[in-house]
């Protein structure tokens, strides 16, 4: 849930900046999504798939036991199929080792928005840093 909502500060952030058009951050837990959507660093494809994966998680563990309709399970199929790095090939079998989803990929995303996030409001209120740097 972290990780959901320091890419929605930045998002709010972003939008109190005016360089994102928008009311409120959205009511999504596509959490890959809307790191594009923050202007949040450019991810590897095992953080994009990290990303996917715990958007999953946020979006259907502990509210529903599978996906209401099956489009949005084959939406998710398609796009973390097109996350793997070695593609199959027409006509083999390939067997794919699945990562665990661990801390530590969580935290190598979360520390990525969390930097750019405190990067962007120290540039955006430079009056914050000299007050705090005065108390």
């Amino acid at each position: 849930m972290a990780i959901e909502l320091i890419i929605k500060a930045m998002i709010a952030q972003n939008i109190e900046g005016r360089r994102y058009n928008a009311k409120r951050p959205p009511n999504s837990h596509d959490v890959l999504q809307m790191w594009s959507q923050a202007g949040l660093p450019k991810l590897t494809k095992g953080q994009q798939r990290t990303l996917l994966e715990f958007g999953r998680i946020l979006k259907w563990a502990g509210r529903y036991p599978a996906p209401l309709k099956d489009e949005e399970y084959a939406e998710y199929a398609e796009r973390e199929e097109a996350l793997v790095e070695d593609p199959p090939i027409p006509g083999t079998l390939r067997i794919r080792r699945l990562e665990p989803l661990t801390w530590e990929r969580l935290i190598d995303v979360f520390e990525l928005a969390w930097h750019a996030f405190w990067d962007r409001r120290n540039a955006d209120r430079p009056w914050d840093q000299s007050e705090a740097k005065n108390n």
